[in-house]
């Protein structure tokens, strides 16, 4: 099935290459001669709002096009390759085999066009166009234009127009340096640093176990695709920020591609004959987040009731809950909610218990809501809840109780996707079928939102997890008419727009929470809080606990200020039960520096996991108990200092949780760091422990005194490129700040304040 533009009418002309599904095996884009017009050279130089844009060179074997500032023309934050081309066109498409899911889309490139020529640059409306024509084979030469736009302070908009409908990839070549290192794509998982890769943008599912052994095969035998790849991720956004203190991006939502494997190159294409691209300049890594978040959005200020403690992730009912929040109430812990999935019901299918997604409270295993929630509220603690964009078929014989069938009321009003055979787009196995909603159909949003207003928040619930969105298949039939393959990685921002306005329009907009995995590049403007997804319940760097670190850094360069991940993580495996190779279960030495690791995070959240009666649970012993209510303390020791960074980031989007780089950017001591450590702000610097049977620690902090806000400690550090060495045991992680910072010492006295220490 092709997904992009039909080919048939031209495929007869070229010689169709072999197409390639993993994206790291596609062949290296390579720059081609610039193609003359047959007139003499003439170099030519514009000014584009604050940017100066020139063609320079001696003579066409050594033309380039360059990018600078108006106010330092000798420092060029883009340039074409000597004598190359810089526009790339090709004949090509993708589609996706079935059961193969988005990690392996199938890319097919039926000709690429050569060099081009550089005919023009003029002046029209304050903006500078380029043309010239690409030597496209069969198709003869192909125009393009090349506009170049400010579009912003420190933003120079690069739309790429080719002149044939048969171009179905664009893109643009530009120069890179060996030293040159390349940070962010949205939320990542298996690296910081991206430099030598070729990193995919479509919005998948992440994965399980992505790349570690036995598991891997194993699930890969069992659903092609399922256990993911190093690129899969719920939430990859085309744009990143380099050590040359630039950035880049798409403003595409079409499947794209970066390629960073030319030390001396970076190609950025995507599938479509229209490209528009941003560069985006500034003095510091701060300075390019907050002007790449002026387009994607800015996260609003997070609700203060969310930032005072921990939410705590459990099931099982009305009992269940108020003796979990009393048993913690016991250990003064600081509570800020509990989060119960299943206030709409659980099911039983074969891989074992799983949420019904028919959105409505299930009073029969909730009995007693409405006196639970009063009593929960009474001592300041809010329920939340879950859901999602999908919808199941409900049979009475499988349910016993329902007010309301919303799968049949959605089907009924034509509210669900359709392929392009005519069947209903589902989503999950044979026996956890559902049904995906149409969100680009009007009708639609507002019956869902209405299903939001009134089913949840109608309730009494002051958030939820707004999960998935990542199963738009790329043969729907949408309402809106747009293609399905655009729309498969809008669809997230699509997702998380309808529950903001749902928020909106019932007057909780600065109240109530939902919490996203899916996003695209625009979710951070609706979103009001990002998760990880679903990491394994290891200690692993390929879906562990260390990976959910990696995301936090990754993401918060393209605007997801607030993010977090399950303390626990999600995915457990019985091998003995499934057959599987080895078994995953949670430990209590995982549980215990997991739930060390979400007290340094925006929000404070546990996951009982998929097997909750097989992993270890916050309240399995007494001293686990213990030690989640001392670091809910913890969390709420810097509540002032999150404030602060709250209302920061939603003034300048600028990520709570930073890598050193954001503030040290010329200290490439920090430059490889993916997980090891990471900053709160500006002021306090966090080491947490991501191995097991580990009570020590190494950090790089930049020359000074060291204060660990725990313990005391001094500590005198020579520099970046020399670690220090910090104790770390079960329950006094490593957190420091510099000696007279006034938020570490006022974080420090809170601690005391909260008898989390102990001072004599």
């Amino acid at each position: 099935m092709k997904i992009f533009r039909s080919l048939v009418f031209i495929l007869s002309s070229f010689a169709l290459t072999t197409g390639y599904a993993k994206y790291e095996e596609a062949p290296l884009i390579t720059t081609q001669a610039l193609v003359s017009t047959g007139d003499s050279f003439s170099s030519w130089e514009y000014s584009v709002g604050d940017f100066l844009v020139s063609w320079q060179g001696n003579d066409l074997a050594d033309a380039r096009l360059v990018v600078s500032s108006t106010a330092n023309s000798r420092d060029a934050k883009w340039q074409s390759l000597p004598g190359s081309s810089f526009v790339m066109a090709a004949v090509a498409s993708v589609d996706a085999e079935p059961r193969t899911g988005y990690s392996h889309l199938n890319e097919k490139t039926a000709a690429i066009c050569t060099g081009h020529s550089v005919e023009n640059g003029r002046i029209v409306n304050g903006s500078l166009a380029i043309t010239g024509a690409l030597d496209c084979s069969a198709l003869g030469e192909v125009g393009y234009t090349l506009t170049l736009s400010e579009v912003g302070t420190g933003q120079l908009q690069f739309d790429l127009k080719i002149e044939n409908d048969s171009i179905g990839r664009s893109g643009l070549i530009f120069a890179s340096n060996a030293e040159e290192r390349v940070f962010g794509f949205g939320e990542q998982f298996s690296a910081f640093d991206f430099k030598g890769k070729r990193v995919p943008i479509m919005v998948d599912e992440q994965g399980l176990s992505r790349g570690a052994q036995p598991l891997t095969d194993w699930f890969d035998s069992r659903s092609i695709s399922a256990a993911g790849e190093w690129y899969s991720t719920y939430a990859p956004i085309p744009h990143f920020i380099t050590t040359d203190l630039r950035s880049l991006m798409l403003e595409n939502a079409e499947f794209s591609v970066i390629d960073l494997r030319n030390d001396n190159q970076i190609a950025m294409d995507a599938y479509t004959n229209h490209l528009v691209a941003q560069l985006i300049v500034g003095e510091t890594p701060l300075d390019l987040i907050e002007r790449f978040t002026s387009y994607s959005g800015r996260m609003r200020a997070l609700p203060e009731w969310s930032t005072k403690g921990l939410i705590l992730g459990i099931q099982g009912g009305t009992d269940r809950i108020l003796a979990a929040a009393s048993s913690l109430k016991n250990e003064n812990a600081a509570l800020s909610a509990m989060w119960m999935q299943d206030w709409q019901g659980q099911r039983q299918v074969a891989q074992g218990k799983r949420l019904w997604w028919n959105w409505e409270l299930d009073d029969v295993r909730y009995a007693r809501w409405e006196g639970m929630v009063g009593t929960l509220r009474a001592d300041d603690i809010r329920v939340m809840g879950y859901i999602n964009p999908y919808v199941h078929e409900l049979e009475e014989a499988e349910k016993d109780y329902y007010r309301r069938n919303l799968s049949q009321e959605a089907r009924d009003q034509g509210f669900l996707i359709r392929r392009t055979d005519g069947s209903l787009a589902t989503t999950g196995g044979a026996n956890f079928l559902a049904y995906v909603v149409d969100v680009t159909n009007p009708e639609a949003r507002e019956w869902l939102k209405d299903v939001i207003k009134t089913e949840l928040l109608g309730v009494g619930l002051s958030g939820w997890m707004a999960d998935f969105g990542e199963a738009l298949p790329l043969d729907a039939v949408l309402y809106s008419g747009e293609s399905p393959t655009e729309a498969h990685n809008r669809y997230p921002e699509y997702w998380a727009t309808l529950n903001r306005e749902a928020i909106e329009e019932a007057g909780e907009g600065d109240e109530a929470l939902f919490f996203m995995r899916a996003a695209f590049t625009r979710s951070p403007g609706a979103s009001t809080l990002f998760w990880a997804g679903d990491q394994t319940s290891n200690w692993d760097n390929y879906d562990g606990i260390k990976t959910s670190v990696t995301a936090l850094l990754t993401s918060g360069l393209s605007g997801f200020a607030f993010n977090h991940s399950d303390v626990g993580g999600w995915l457990s495996i019985d091998g003995d039960d499934l057959g599987a190779p080895v078994s995953v279960r949670r430990s209590k030495e995982l549980m215990l520096r997991w739930i060390e690791l979400g007290a340094f995070q925006a929000i404070f959240r546990t996951h009982e996991g998929l097997k909750p009666n097989w992993a270890h649970q916050f309240d399995t012993d007494q001293e686990t108990l213990k030690h989640i209510a001392r670091f809910s303390n913890v969390y709420n020791a810097w509540y002032d200092y999150r404030r602060t960074l709250v209302e920061e980031a939603a003034d300048k989007g600028w990520p709570l949780v930073r890598h050193p780089f954001l503030h040290y950017p010329q200290e490439q001591s920090f430059w490889p760091l993916s997980y090891q450590q990471y900053m709160i702000g500006s002021e306090l610097w966090f080491a947490p422990v991501l191995d097991e049977g580990v009570n020590e620690v190494s950090i790089r902090l930049p020359e000074g005194t060291w204060v660990h806000a725990i313990t005391g400690q001094e500590y005198n550090s020579e520099g970046a490129d020399v670690a220090l060495n910090i104790p770390a045991p079960i329950g006094t992680p490593a957190v420091l700040y510099r000696q007279d910072s006034a938020v570490g010492e006022q974080f420090r006295q809170k601690l005391i304040e909260n008898n989390v220490i102990v001072v004599n």
